[in-house]
């Protein structure tokens, strides 16, 4: 019997602190909910404005890449209109001097081609002599 009425008293000072806490943490909660309302509440507002600001900052980079990609754009349209206003005349000039210049080079670059092949089969005959001499 003092074994069961000692447990009962220990069930029910067990399950009264319990009760306590729970309690004070209900009415700690209600005092800290206000208090922790408006510091969410501030807190939230606050993150909201840095989200604003980053992504006010990224919209500015983004809009000054595009007015910079509309000059660039501008820029190519007057030149085609330039293009397109020149007479049959004026474009047989540059279609000569176009042509003048890419036979110009076209030489130009056979000669350099021949040099530089020339000079890999020279030095490709002295490095077979080389090799035939000292590994055979």
């Amino acid at each position: 019997m003092e074994i069961i009425v000692t447990l009962l008293s220990g069930i029910l000072g067990v399950s009264s602190s319990i009760v306590y806490e729970v309690i004070s943490a209900i009415l700690k909660r209600k005092n800290i909910n206000k208090e922790d309302d408006i510091t969410s509440r501030i807190k939230d507002v606050s993150t909201v404005l840095e989200n604003s600001v980053q992504e006010l900052g990224e919209l500015q980079t983004e809009l000054e890449e595009r007015v910079k990609m509309v000059e660039k754009l501008k820029e190519e349209a007057e030149q085609a209109e330039t293009i397109i206003s020149l007479t049959e005349e004026q474009v047989k000039a540059v279609r000569t001097t176009l042509n003048n210049e890419l036979q110009k080079e076209g030489r130009k670059s056979f000669w350099q081609g021949v040099i530089v092949n020339f000079v890999f089969f020279v030095l490709g005959a002295i490095i077979s002599c080389i090799v035939s001499k000292y590994l055979v």
